[in-house]
């Protein structure tokens, strides 16, 4: 009786074997012949455009690892990885800091890269830069500092997301303002920012969304107030500031339909019915610029639990919508 070689088989059995495999396995069946590679690519042609680098990865030997991303990483729109701590997993960990230095050259069509990782992040910057020419957002969130006037490098880069921006001479938005003025739309920075590489900031023409955090009386009146474009502001513990502030805000960038503010105890229902009063001005003048319903979402600040019951409140829904989360009453 004559055998049969495996590529005699038909593609039908072939997929029954193929999807018998653990992922890794399926990526070595793609490494064995031509035709075992269309077969995977068939299987995973509309797979892994939005991929999460987790822990069950781990096992993965750099080969392997870099095997995947050969594979697939030109599939790749979105792209997250982060390193946790072992004392969450049984297995030992491995970082993932050196992987992503290799395999930055697989994912040239990547658009959006949320990355968790502080170990060699210097490197993994520089390797982004370098390779990722059609990345649009970049999300690091680390207690690492590099410098990140690299990032001026990104010919398409347009939403820039820091959580731990500590470093008083990085000039990345130095950079921006003075090459790309015209590049960054959302910048959100989740520590407190100096003034001097605030100032930077008021020259991003394009920029529609700000999120800051802790901004000082300077920095609202010498950045923000700048940005006559800004539609989304987002302020976080905003201590120093007090309503006038923010009233003078809603009266100054006309283009401004979105506000969060956290963490501001001078904050309450005095300035809501100024925004009230301040958008039925705007609709008779025809002014408008900005789009309605404003959003308005308040965070512990002195802001009643009863303003929903205000009149104008519950009059002006098509004007203003009122959002109250954890909301701690200063007031009282």
């Amino acid at each position: 009786m004559n055998s049969m070689h495996i590529l005699d088989m038909p593609d039908d059995c072939l997929l029954m074997v193929f999807h018998n495999l653990d992922l890794m396995s399926q990526c070595n069946f793609a490494f064995t012949c031509a035709r075992f590679r269309v077969i995977y690519d068939m299987v995973y042609k509309q797979h892994f455009r939005c991929f999460t680098w987790y822990e069950p990865t781990n096992h993965w030997t750099t080969l392997e690892v870099e095997e995947f991303f050969q594979l697939n990483g030109h599939k790749m729109r979105m792209l997250a990885v982060s390193d946790l701590q072992e004392k969450y997993f049984e297995l030992p960990l491995i970082s993932k800091a050196n992987h992503m230095i290799n395999v930055c050259v697989y994912l040239k069509n990547l658009q959006s890269l949320i990355l968790s990782i502080d170990h060699k992040l210097v490197d993994i910057i520089i390797e982004v830069c370098k390779h990722l020419h059609k990345l649009e957002n970049l999300v690091v969130d680390c207690a690492s500092h590099p410098n990140y006037e690299f990032l001026v490098l990104l010919p398409c880069l347009k939403s820039l997301d820091i959580n731990y921006f500590v470093n008083p001479h990085d000039k990345v938005f130095q950079r921006f303002a003075e090459l790309r003025p015209d590049a960054l739309e959302h910048v959100r920075i989740g520590s407190e920012i100096t003034m001097k590489q605030g100032k930077y900031i008021a020259h991003l023409r394009r920029l529609t969304l700000l999120n800051v955090y802790n901004p000082c009386y300077h920095f609202f009146n010498g950045v923000v107030l700048q940005l006559l474009n800004l539609r989304v502001l987002s302020i976080t513990s905003a201590q120093e500031l007090r309503w006038h502030d923010f009233r003078h805000l809603v009266m100054h960038l006309t283009f401004l339909s979105t506000l969060y503010i956290i963490q501001c105890s001078d904050i309450g229902n005095e300035f809501i019915l100024f925004v009230i009063q301040h958008l039925n001005a705007e609709m008779e003048r025809s002014v408008n610029s900005r789009r309605l319903p404003f959003h308005l979402e308040l965070s512990e600040t002195s802001v009643t639990d009863d303003i929903n019951e205000i009149e104008p409140i519950k009059s002006s829904h098509s004007l203003l919508k009122v959002v109250l989360k954890n909301m701690e009453n200063y007031a009282n």
